[in-house]
């Protein structure tokens, strides 16, 4: 099953950093490891979408910092060919 999540900024920002945590919730129903792999992506305007990165392999239980392709946006789009969750995104702006 596909997974996408979209994230609507207040305003248009830079974005070149972000911090990332998967869900962990009921472990028994959900890895918190799933989204490993899914390409980001950002937008000015909903439609035309730019990757930016993707999700690294030690993406998970811990909270880590994901360097993008420095860009502004106002959508962050998190796509997957599986299963994705994400229980926690700050963006860092450096």
């Amino acid at each position: 099953m596909p997974g996408l999540i979209v994230f609507e900024l207040a305003s248009v920002t830079n974005v070149s950093t972000i911090e990332i945590g998967g869900w962990v919730g009921d472990k028994s129903i959900w890895s918190p490891t799933n989204g490993v792999g899914a390409t980001i992506l950002t937008s000015t305007d909903s439609y035309n979408w730019t990757e930016v990165g993707k999700i690294p392999s030690h993406f998970g239980e811990s909270v880590i910092q994901v360097v993008l392709k420095p860009t502004n946006a106002k959508y962050i789009k998190f796509q997957h060919s599986g299963f994705l969750g994400l229980g926690y995104l700050n963006i860092l702006n450096y």
